[in-house]
């Protein structure tokens, strides 16, 4: 179990290093639980095809921004419990909102991001299915500054492999990289107007694109209610 969780850690921080846009988002997770495990049930076998790429690579479907802070519940954006199965542990997880006290979200251009960990628990679906996986939402302050943070966070990973791919009907983009211990990574990144959100999975023997690109679309259908 201390190897799973230090998975975790090493998944967050790789994802959110180099990053002015998305950084320290998990600096606070140390694999304990900082909210609820969430519980929400979202429907199964749903599709949802979004209105294709916008000119400046945002995704065109019904839930079209700007996103407001009251407006959006980044909550159920962001993956839950009740969309992995009994194969895994909700970890971490935080809720932050940009106050006159929160400098380094107010320099970032963050209006809200709220964050979920989780962890393999059957060991005997390791090799199988990913060790650990990460899934996040941001509302920034303008569309320019979400399209400036994703462009930095997709720059920020040293020898990954990225591209563009077309999930259920929403466009995205796709990044494989390996961490110092081995890891072996996908993120999923998707961006609407001046929301991001993402998830990376973690794999010990393999990467898991199927299940990066089936969580991605999970939140895509969210965005879009």
């Amino acid at each position: 179990m201390k190897r799973v969780v230090a998975c975790v850690l090493v998944v967050a921080l790789i994802a959110t290093a180099g990053c002015s846009g998305i950084q320290g988002i998990f600096e606070s997770d140390q694999g304990t639980a900082t909210e609820a495990p969430p519980s929400a049930t979202v429907a199964g076998g749903e599709t949802e095809a979004g209105g294709g790429p916008n000119a400046d690579g945002s995704d065109a479907g019904s839930g079209s921004g700007p996103y407001t802070v009251d407006g959006t519940d980044t909550e159920e954006i962001v993956i839950r419990l009740s969309d992995l199965g009994m194969e895994y542990n909700f970890t971490g997880g935080s809720s932050r909102l940009a106050s006159a006290d929160d400098a380094a979200l107010r320099t970032q251009q963050i209006r809200k991001q709220n964050r979920r960990t989780f962890v393999l628990e059957n060991r005997s679906r390791v090799g199988e299915q990913p060790v650990a996986l990460v899934s996040v939402a941001i509302i920034y302050e303008s569309s320019s500054a979400a399209e400036t943070a994703l462009q930095d966070h997709l720059g920020s990973f040293d020898g990954a492999n990225t591209s563009r791919v077309n999930v259920a009907g929403f466009e995205g983009w796709q990044t494989r990289f390996t961490t110092d211990d081995e890891l072996r990574n996908v993120a999923v990144f998707g961006r609407d107007a001046n929301l991001v959100y993402y998830t990376v999975t973690a794999g010990t023997s393999r990467r898991h694109p199927g299940f990066s690109q089936e969580l991605f679309a999970e939140m895509a259908l969210d965005v879009g209610k």
